[in-house]
């Protein structure tokens, strides 16, 4: 797992056309899912259910509290080719997945039980 340490500055790409707006801790057009205490698959299980619900957001960040719900969660989408990286944010890992047109990619198969 390639675990990055995150800057304070937030990428544009993470923004909504480039500006580094910002919307209540996150970039504009960012989605957040709290996974905490859920072992793999469990948070995969929580991000199928909301792109299921419609209208994905372009960034979507799920917070999970081990290193093992967070390798699953990368590994699943780099997996259906959905970039995706993980950034340690105190005791907490933030799975960011760029999701743009690629929702549909993680909806589609079956959820490997992993470890």
């Amino acid at each position: 797992m390639d675990v990055r340490r995150p800057s304070r500055k937030v990428p544009a790409a993470f923004s909504a056309g480039g500006a580094e707006e910002r919307e209540g801790g996150r970039a504009a057009g960012e989605g957040k899912l709290i996974a905490r205490g859920l072992r793999h698959p469990g948070p995969i299980h929580m991000v199928r259910t909301q792109l299921a619900a419609g209208s994905p957001p372009a960034v979507l960040r799920v917070i999970v509290d081990s290193a093992s719900a967070a390798d699953g969660l990368a590994r699943f989408c780099q997996s259906r080719d959905v970039p995706a990286e993980v950034d340690l944010v105190g005791e907490e890992f933030h799975i960011l997945i760029r999701l743009g047109r690629s929702a549909e990619k993680l909806l589609r198969g079956p959820v490997d039980p992993g470890p």
